[in-house]
């Protein structure tokens, strides 16, 4: 019971670490850019956040896809955890798309210590 809340504990401390990384910038790009046009939708950037994850993910996951078909690998393995069936691809491109903010972060600090 314990290690499963843990899992899930640190897994969705993730996303919400991850979506608001994603937020900040782009709140940021649309106070240097003077906002949207008159006339258009306003989104929160929390959901503009979201959208961002979920497109990486489906990106690095078409490519995955792409990929294994290309070099003709063996068909990935599905992971059944708690009685459901999940893709492996999948949850890495998700982890890959979750884990992206974090990476970027890591990359600019050293940049700026160069």
């Amino acid at each position: 019971m314990l290690p499963t809340l843990l899992f899930w504990l640190v897994m969705l401390t993730c996303i919400f670490l991850s979506l608001w990384i994603r937020s900040r910038r782009l709140r940021r790009f649309w106070r240097y850019t003077g906002g949207e046009a008159a006339g258009e939708q306003v989104f929160s950037p929390i959901a503009q956040a979201l959208g961002n994850l979920l497109s990486a993910a489906g990106g690095i996951y078409l490519s995955g896809q792409l990929l294994v078909e290309f070099l003709k690998l063996p068909e990935i393995p599905q992971i059944v955890w708690q009685g459901t069936s999940v893709d492996l691809l999948a949850l890495l491109s998700l982890w890959a798309a979750i884990l992206q903010p974090f990476f970027m972060w890591l990359v600019g600090l050293f940049r700026r210590k160069s």
